[in-house]
């Protein structure tokens, strides 16, 4: 069984534990909570400037970076260019990373927040690693001294000063201001800042200055920020020590010398002749374009990252680390020193309009979906500096595709080729260039390009969606008493579970495949555990199962139960036939007994005619179990209703409150569940140990109706759980 724990998860409270409930019984819960820790959200994902595809995109949701480990949660297929479905997420997950895959082959991967109960993006707009959202602050309001005219402006204390008017200069004597840009603003000579101190240009506002120092102050250089529709332009030289983020429009009219940690989210152009020079320690990275009228140097220890686009139109020298995730483009000369290194990535390229500028030094890397460098000029290259992975390398008259003008003692490697025309790169707004003709086969006719479709020779299916994810299963746990309360150490039926569902050209749901493993058994009853779909039983063409049931259950000619209008599949009818008792009064429950071997099993089904999502519902649709052979004593997660075979002369006994006339199902008069459903792995207390004694925050979560603590359960989060009442 593979198992993942997610990481882009939250924190909702301080760690300490600010519940007084010192066990189950005691909770506190409103009303209308479920104990539920997924939600469903609302999936909006558009492609912007298709080149000509006929066939669609597919989109895919993972719940951590694919690149790293990340599970598949959703896939599906566009139509129009646009897709829009609800998927189902875990609470504590912040954002996700969404990958768009062309019917070419090639894909695009970005990391998207999670904004309330909806994922949006469009795909198309550049190759942002994530989009940058940013508000401005307030002239208006918050501000220590509004500065509007005079000579040189000194900063002697700490405080908000708002320049409104033009001055000749700023001195920075503290180095934990904030000089804050409101209006135009023209500053004739200097600015100084140095520590904390931060410039910022706010939304609408302009700085045109001769120049700006950052100074060091305990290690601490100063900041820059220009806001979103903010400008700022610099006619002298610009030497930069701190950190500094453009969001905007940022102008340098004379060099440029970038010793500190440079971030560009919007347009930065230099004009002019002269040399432009990168020489930082820190990092680069380009999320928006940069404009380079004159030269480009990036020295030694520095490494620039390009996610959207590049441009000098005269000559870049690197000798030092270039990560491109889009489009660069160089009008004159391109040289490459042996201390350098200029990686691609998934369909991004570099057009050098002129020459290579003597022989090349620097290795040149494809990684990912293919990427192309291309060369006006032939191409040379000294031994060492190879061409090597996913890189399709273009050399001599533009547009033809010779070997023959690449020159090298370097080499060709790790599936690099020599050609100008097999890799298709689209045009966006980070790259105007592109390359080649998309070309797209689809030997099945349904509508997916076969570099898209999991089943590329069957016009039935397409695609694959799981949930929690690929690489995660969920847990359910059950206590098995009810209609009484027990014990809430919620171990009495333990099952690991994941559902694959196979869809088809129409996002729509043919088969479901359930891998689920039994993983303990917290008291003596021979409990069965069955999954009902919101689908007529006869909806179903087939089940088929890799273990066999007993004499308890009857089934359908197509697998589901006898005598249920929806479809219900039993996955066992005696959890004690799923896993062996070693002896013990319980199975996998007491710390330091012998463990019984946990195997994973499979059913299947397929349906008669493709089931949309909204006609099954939100995974995991209806689980539950029964107890001790007594198959009318059904036990769902709170808020489900019972099968037709349910015994319903059990509601309303003992500490039951259901009530199916409202609506209500499997909960005390107190809310308080029978089952839980974590969407993950889950670590279960160990035998008689109440669940808010192991896990810390799941009082204070369940008392908030899921608001706080989100994440109480992840493994990831040791300092939310007593290790020595968990299993």
């Amino acid at each position: 069984m593979v198992v993942t724990v997610l990481s882009a998860c939250k924190k909702d409270q301080p760690d300490s534990k600010t519940s007084s409930v010192d066990n189950f019984k005691e909770l506190k819960v409103p009303a209308n909570f479920t104990f539920g820790t997924s939600r469903t959200v609302n999936l909006d994902v558009a492609v912007a400037n298709n080149p000509g595809f006929s066939s669609a995109y597919k989109i895919k949701v993972y719940d951590a970076s694919p690149f790293s480990g990340g599970g598949l949660v959703y896939s599906g297929l566009t139509s129009n260019d646009e897709l829009q479905a609800a998927v189902e997420i875990p609470q504590a997950l912040e954002w996700v990373y969404l990958v768009k895959e062309d019917p070419n082959g090639s894909s695009t991967t970005t990391r998207v927040d999670v904004s309330g109960s909806s994922i949006s993006y469009t795909f198309g707009k550049g190759k942002m690693s994530k989009k940058t959202v940013v508000v401005s602050p307030d002239c208006n309001t918050g501000c220590t001294q509004t500065v509007s005219s005079g000579g040189y402006f000194n900063v002697n204390s700490s405080g908000v000063y708002c320049i409104t008017g033009n001055i000749s200069g700023i001195n920075d004597n503290n180095g934990n201001a904030t000089l804050r840009i409101c209006g135009n603003v023209t500053i004739s000579g200097y600015a100084s800042i140095k520590g904390n101190t931060v410039l910022e240009v706010t939304d609408g506002s302009s700085l045109t200055i001769q120049g700006i120092n950052m100074n060091d102050q305990g290690g601490v250089k100063g900041n820059i920020i220009v806001y979103t529709t903010g400008t700022l332009t610099i006619n002298g030289n610009f030497s930069a020590h701190g950190t500094v983020t453009n969001h905007g429009t940022f102008y340098i009219n004379s060099d440029s010398y970038i010793y500190g940690t440079f971030t560009n989210n919007g347009t930065f152009l230099t004009r002019g002749t002269g040399y432009s020079t990168l020489n930082n320690n820190g990092p680069i990275t380009n999320n928006g374009t940069m404009i380079y009228d004159g030269h480009l140097t990036e020295n030694s220890n520095t490494t620039f990252i390009n996610n959207c686009q590049l441009w000098v139109k005269k000559d870049l020298m690197l000798n030092s680390l270039v990560q491109n995730y889009s489009y660069i483009r160089v009008d004159q000369n391109f040289r490459s020193n042996s201390n350098s290194s200029l990686n691609f990535y998934d369909g991004s390229m570099m057009y050098v309009k002129g020459n290579a500028d003597g022989p090349l030094n620097g290795d040149m890397n494809g990684i990912g979906t293919t990427s192309i460098v291309k060369i006006t000029s032939g191409i040379s290259s000294n031994s060492g500096a190879d061409f090597s992975g996913n890189l399709e390398v273009c050399a001599g008259s533009y547009g033809t595709n010779s070997s023959n003008n690449i020159t090298q003692n370097g080499a060709l490697k790790n599936g690099a080729v020599a050609a100008c025309d097999q890799a298709y790169i689209p045009t966006s707004s980070c790259n105007p260039e592109g390359n080649g003709t998309p070309t797209v086969s689809d030997a099945d006719n349904d509508g997916v390009a076969d570099e898209n479709d999991l089943f590329p020779n069957d016009p039935l299916r397409a695609g694959e969606s799981f949930y929690p994810g690929s690489n995660v299963y969920g847990t359910l746990a059950f206590e098995d008493l009810w209609p009484a309360q027990g014990d809430y150490d919620f171990n009495d039926v333990v099952v690991d579970y994941q559902l694959r569902m196979i869809t088809n050209a129409n996002n729509d749901v043919v088969d479901i495949e359930i891998s689920y493993a039994l993983r303990a058994i917290g008291g003596s009853f021979k409990n069965g555990f069955g999954l009902e779909l919101n689908v007529p039983a006869a909806a179903v063409a087939s089940v088929s199962r890799s273990n066999t049931l007993g004499q308890l259950i009857s089934l359908n000619a197509n697998g589901t139960e006898a005598s249920q209008s929806k479809a219900v599949i039993i996955l066992f009818d005696n959890a004690f036939n799923v896993l062996v008792n070693n002896g013990t009064a319980t199975v996998n429950t007491i710390v330091g007994a012998t463990p019984s071997q946990v195997d994973t099993a499979m059913v299947s089904l397929t349906f008669t005619t493709a089931k949309t999502m909204a006609e099954l519902g939100a995974a995991p649709f209806n689980p539950f179990i029964f107890i001790d052979q007594d198959r009318g004593r059904e036990v769902h997660l709170a808020g489900k209703p019972a099968t037709d075979l349910a015994n319903s002369n059990y509601f309303g006994q003992d500490d039951d409150d259901s009530n199916p006339g409202q609506g209500r199902y499997y909960v005390t008069s107190a809310n308080l569940p029978w089952a839980l459903n974590m969407a993950q792995h889950w670590d279960y207390p160990a035998e008689k140990e109440d669940i808010v004694q192991a896990y810390l925050k799941f009082a204070d979560w369940a008392q908030s109706g899921g608001a706080n603590y989100s994440d109480w359960y992840l493994q990831n989060q040791p300092s939310y759980r007593n290790d020595g009442k968990i299993y």
